[in-house]
């Protein structure tokens, strides 16, 4: 692999990353119903999604290192 495709998928990994941990998170926090929610309730919504987002990137940088595309 060359540098040129190595530095693309990084990255795709890292945009991956941010936009699942760090925007959609705080995207759906700025939802009308989601602003109007308790503190508690936006928490575990925010988690939520977090942790989901990261669960599934690791997966799938598993997956993809596994099939040898990283």
């Amino acid at each position: 692999m060359g540098w040129g495709t190595a530095g693309l998928r990084a990255l795709l990994i890292v945009a991956y990353f941010f936009l699942i941990t760090v925007w959609l998170p705080s995207f759906v926090l700025r939802i009308g119903t989601v602003t109007r929610a308790s503190s508690t309730t936006q928490g575990l919504l925010g988690t939520g999604i977090w942790a989901i987002g990261f669960g599934a990137g690791i997966w799938l940088l598993r997956t993809a290192q596994t099939r040898g595309a990283i």
